[in-house]
């Protein structure tokens, strides 16, 4: 009888150390997520590498979603709105990839490098429903500093 009772209390402290050690664990990972997500949110202005493009009214909005998720949206420039999503890994924290579709039904993918410290995202593009027809594209989002825009 003493034995179960030595085996059963093992048993349900074992349990409860494994969820306490699941809960702490992901809470570390969430605070990082969401560290490394206040470095990208925010509204960016656009600097494109094509000289003869207007973006000067350009914002491009980025907004956390969840997990490794962000929505990005893009008013005011030279082309039609667009918006998409990302992703980006605890692997690779600079680095991330997504989706884009633009107001006129045009879709793609573009592949974003982070400098979070200096503020800039590089990224690149290239349409994947009019393949051929458009020039893959990269420009560069530099954080503005007042940069509390909101994605409805």
């Amino acid at each position: 009888m003493c034995i179960l009772a030595n085996l059963t209390i093992g048993i349900v402290s074992s349990v409860i150390a494994s969820a306490i050690t699941l809960s702490v664990d992901r809470r570390i990972i969430y605070q990082r997520q969401r560290r490394r997500a206040r470095a990208i949110e925010g509204a960016y202005s656009v600097v494109d590498s094509n000289p003869h493009t207007d973006t000067s009214r350009e914002t491009v909005t980025i907004k956390y979603l969840a997990s490794h998720r962000f929505r990005i949206e893009s008013k005011g420039g030279p082309i039609s709105p667009w918006d998409g999503t990302f992703t980006s890994s605890d692997d690779s924290p600079e680095y991330g990839i997504g989706t884009y579709t633009h107001a006129d039904n045009a879709w793609g993918v573009h592949e974003f490098q982070f400098n979070t410290v200096a503020g800039r995202i590089s990224v690149y593009g290239t349409n994947k429903n009019m393949a051929g027809e458009i020039k893959p594209f990269s420009y560069v989002l530099i954080r503005k500093s007042t940069a509390s825009a909101s994605i409805t």
